[in-house]
């Protein structure tokens, strides 16, 4: 198969699954309870005023016409206006989103690193105390929630050890904001040479990003001990071994080179499921992120925000796995021969 027409397929089937997602992000607005009239005129409205509003937001119209009308907001950038913010959510949404970027790559930096080395030490020692630490993180990573080890880590490292600074933010209160040029500070501060804000924002980025960096760690971890072992009782591995290699020569070059392939795909999904899946982590943090702007969205019952959110985090996520499909046609030749 060729990469122009497995291409072809993924973006035909992209074109689908962003239409089903611009449908249930439409149609939240119609399951969610409350009236989006009454929330922005307020409870002591009366029934005259909230029936005017309806109409001047669209809302007496037919459902079909409701979502075209939708649909070519969105093709003109126009997601509608936060009553809450008072600022169109586009705006806010640019604003907040290098936040949420920077807490789901530092997550997924640190579940990488450390999933894939315990992964592989896991495998070259199976029931040691590295494939039983393995199994460990696996159980903690699916049965414990986020927020509890958010907390957990907040009472052991803030409240007792006193080595990190309370959830409060991104920076310091006294730092100020580095110049913006990516919107991550971690990144800005280094672009900049603004030693003082990188200092802060990393102290601050820590806790956050090692507690959501547990949920992608236990696939990760799983995934990389068990393609190793498989890699590791493969023929070519045993041929590598007769051949005379060295083992640092036969797991790093050979075996682990081979059993990262389905990591690789692990490790695509898992960003998407971060960005999406950070609501959480930014409550407990304070993190000033889509996620936070998204739970404080719901508990106002701002409905243009909650909409909108829906439909970028859907199609963000599509556009990543379709990101993964070309990486995973690239690396392994197996697609394409299929």
């Amino acid at each position: 198969m060729t990469r122009r027409r497995y291409l072809a397929r993924r973006l035909a089937l992209l074109v689908l699954v962003v239409f089903g997602i611009s449908i249930v992000a439409f149609l939240l607005v119609h399951v969610l309870p409350g009236d989006p009239a009454r929330s922005r005129l307020g409870v002591f409205a009366t029934e005259e005023l909230v029936q005017l509003k309806r109409a001047e937001m669209g809302l007496d119209k037919s459902l079909p016409e409701q979502y075209v009308t939708y649909m070519g907001n969105v093709f003109r950038g126009d997601l509608g206006d936060s009553w809450r913010t008072h600022n169109p959510v586009a705006e806010d949404f640019v604003e907040r989103f290098p936040a949420t970027i920077e807490l789901a790559l530092a997550a997924l930096l640190i579940a990488v690193v450390l999933g894939v080395s315990l992964g592989v030490a896991a495998a070259l020692r199976r029931n040691g105390p590295f494939d039983h630490l393995a199994t460990l993180l696996g159980i903690l990573g699916i049965s414990a929630p986020v927020f509890w080890i958010g907390l957990l880590l907040i009472i052991a490292f803030v409240t007792q050890l006193h080595v990190l600074p309370a959830p409060l933010g991104r920076l310091a209160p006294d730092v100020e904001v580095p110049t913006q040029i990516t919107g991550l500070y971690v990144v800005d501060s280094i672009l900049t040479a603004n030693w003082e804000a990188l200092r802060s924002s990393l102290l601050y980025l820590v806790l956050p990003a090692v507690t959501l960096g547990i949920l992608p760690l236990a696939p990760i971890t799983r995934m990389t001990r068990a393609a190793m072992i498989e890699a590791l009782e493969s023929d070519f591995v045993r041929a590598a071994r007769a051949l005379g290699l060295s083992r640092t020569q036969v797991v790093l070059k050979i075996a682990l080179r081979n059993a990262l392939i389905p990591v690789v795909s692990m490790v695509g999904l898992q960003l998407g499921y971060l960005v999406g899946g950070a609501v959480l982590v930014e409550i407990v943090f304070t993190w000033s992120g889509i996620g936070l702007y998204l739970y404080r969205s719901v508990i106002g019952l701002d409905f243009a925000p909650i909409q909108s959110l829906v439909l970028i985090v859907g199609v963000l996520f599509a556009l990543i796995n379709l990101t993964v499909d070309m990486l995973y046609f690239a690396i392994d030749p197996r697609i394409r021969v299929a």
